[in-house]
């Protein structure tokens, strides 16, 4: 997975690509952004699309949008949780 984070307006944009470098299914995938390593989830984030599954050797980028002022003074960090997921 990689993420990058962009502001435009009031808002601040987060591009995450997923990649399934394995032989199995990657299955319901959720991604979520946090204020920071250890803070708490940016809400509310408007996704493009959520819980999603890749299939072997699948590529996807995903984007977020939010307030940039319920990021605070912190960076974005994007977590990855699901099933057959690293």
């Amino acid at each position: 997975m990689t993420d990058r984070s962009e502001k435009r307006g009031e808002d601040e944009i987060t591009h995450v690509t997923l990649e399934n470098p394995t032989k199995n299914l990657a299955f319901f995938v959720r991604l979520k952004v946090d204020k920071g390593k250890t803070g708490e989830e940016i809400l509310p984030a408007l996704w493009q699309d959520n819980y999603v599954s890749l299939l072997p050797g699948e590529k996807r980028e995903i984007t977020a949008t939010y307030r940039v002022s319920e990021l605070g003074v912190a960076k974005p960090y994007v977590e990855v949780k699901g099933w057959n997921v690293e």
